[in-house]
């Protein structure tokens, strides 16, 4: 069946993105969830239920030992977007102790990850989790990779927050032609997804 593929390809597209783990070790760990089932972060009371408008749960990751450091993905379909939301806590280190220093990093990472990536846009943004506004940093990068199966032009979007002690991180991704119809899920996702 292609779907798990698809699924797969997406998954490790998102890991390969993420930020620099706080494992010493660097060894993801996949936690096992029931599909049905809503998933409480116990560290940060994040909650992740299996669904947030349209889109599935697929993976809950940690990327240290203990669950402060996570990565929760999820797949739309049509049109096809992974969505991975990061929560980590604030690095004690410049340039990542502040939203700019750590924006930074991420976006040297994206670029360094996928070869010919390109910066397309830069700026500020605003997102309402659960109603809430909140202000962070936004980037969209473009470059070629495989996705659904098959190399493509792709879009991958950047959100960077902080709340709290926490950086909350979006990462999306997409093919490119498919722009204009992706937007209004992102906003959709990124409003029904309430942060505690």
């Amino acid at each position: 069946m292609r779907l798990p593929r698809l699924v797969t390809t997406i998954a490790c597209l998102s890991l390969l993105t993420a930020c620099v783990s706080t494992d010493p070790s660097g060894r993801p760990r996949t936690i096992q969830v029931r599909q049905t089932e809503l998933y409480t972060n116990a560290p940060s009371r994040f909650a992740f239920p299996p669904r947030v408008a349209g889109f599935e749960r697929r993976e809950v990751t940690y990327y240290d030992g203990i669950g402060q450091d996570i990565g929760v993905s999820y797949a739309h379909f049509d049109p096809r977007i992974l969505v991975t939301a990061f929560v980590y806590p604030v690095f004690r280190q410049p340039p990542d102790d502040t939203l700019a220093g750590h924006f930074s990093t991420c976006k040297a990472q994206v670029l360094r990850a996928h070869s010919g990536a390109q910066t397309e846009t830069e700026q500020g943004v605003e997102i309402s989790p659960g109603g809430v506004q909140h202000g962070g940093r936004h980037a969209a990068f473009t470059y070629a990779d495989m996705f659904a199966e098959r190399l493509q032009p792709l879009r991958s979007e950047l959100f960077l927050f902080t709340h709290g002690e926490r950086f909350i991180k979006y990462r999306v991704t997409y093919p490119a032609d498919q722009r204009e119809r992706v937007q209004q899920a992102i906003r959709a996702f990124t409003s029904e997804l309430a942060w505690p």
